[in-house]
């Protein structure tokens, strides 16, 4: 289900991808992929004119952006991500930043309108200045991401 609501998607073996519209509930479109798709998150922030889909190939590290409104079946943009096949994804709206990971362990941070590391949002340059490589050194994968928006005002 996307950050707002609106919009849920399915993916399946048969290479097809289904798009629904939550409030109406009905299933608004259908892209058939040239792959069997691995993962998939939404990655648009409210009000945008798109509404971005991530879908990664399964059998590959490729991650494709799609335009789930528009009913192509030909990606927006496409980017090798990860070394190997993308397992998961978890978008951020606030910093607009997909945190990724890899069925080798391997988490990576980037921004979904480029597929590059993010400029902002993030207050390092390198993954290899944080821990971020321990899951790998303890030969295990990641299988859920998430995201916690926690903000704490005191008064004043």
């Amino acid at each position: 289900v996307s950050a707002d609501g609106l919009l849920c998607c399915t993916i399946s073996n048969d290479r097809s991808v289904k798009i629904y519209d939550v409030v109406n509930y009905d299933m608004m479109v259908m892209i058939r992929l040239p792959y069997i798709a691995g993962s998939v998150e939404w990655v648009y922030k409210q009000g945008d004119v798109k509404a971005k889909l991530a879908i990664s190939d399964r059998n590959s590290s490729i991650v494709h952006i799609y335009d789930a409104r528009s009913g192509s079946n030909e990606s927006i943009s496409s980017r090798e991500i990860h070394l190997g096949p993308v397992k998961v994804m978890k978008y951020n709206h606030i910093f607009d930043t997909v945190v990724s990971a890899d069925d080798k362990g391997i988490i990576e941070y980037w921004n979904p309108a480029t597929l590059q590391f993010p400029e902002d949002g993030v207050n390092f340059r390198l993954t290899s200045d944080t821990n971020l490589f321990e899951i790998v050194k303890c030969k295990t994968t990641v299988s859920t991401i998430e995201v916690i928006y926690c903000f704490i005002t005191f008064p004043s």
